[in-house]
């Protein structure tokens, strides 16, 4: 009985880690809607944290997860991300900047995302504050989809 036992027990427990509902299992097409190079939910940066220690990531290329604030402005291929406070300006712009890398929806507002590019920093003057504003180049973005995709 106890050597049936020290069989099955490690069998149940590897297959209640299979279950697709199980944490670590996420699948990307059912939870995300994909745009631009394809990326993974996996090794996020809060974007807390990001504005916590922006000097840690600045010049990186980094994946950050967050909130969608605001529409997808296609002048300007632009959004924004936070979690609380200040946000990070999202771009598509090529490496011209004369058109959008890709395009995604301009219903994002509220909206979960991930989104992996090279985050810089743009001085005061041209960001028309006081402080440095962050900038985050897009190169893959996963949106959480709403609830009536599914």
């Amino acid at each position: 009985m106890r050597r049936t036992l020290v069989l099955i027990l490690p069998l149940a427990f590897a297959l209640a880690a299979c279950r697709p509902d199980a944490p670590g299992n996420i699948d990307p097409v059912a939870t995300y809607d994909a745009f631009g190079i394809a990326i993974s939910p996996e090794g996020v940066v809060p974007v807390q944290a990001v504005l916590a220690e922006p000097t840690h990531y600045v010049g990186r290329n980094v994946k950050v997860e967050g909130t969608v604030t605001g529409a997808f402005e296609p002048g300007t291929c632009s959004f924004s991300l936070r979690a609380t406070g200040t946000p990070i300006r999202v771009t598509l712009m090529d490496s011209t900047g004369a058109t959008c890398r890709f395009e995604v929806p301009a219903d994002l507002d509220g909206r979960r995302a991930v989104i992996q590019g090279k985050l810089t920093e743009i001085p005061p003057s041209a960001s028309a504050g006081s402080t440095p504003a962050l900038q985050l180049s897009a190169g893959g973005i996963l949106v959480e989809k709403s609830r009536h995709d599914s």
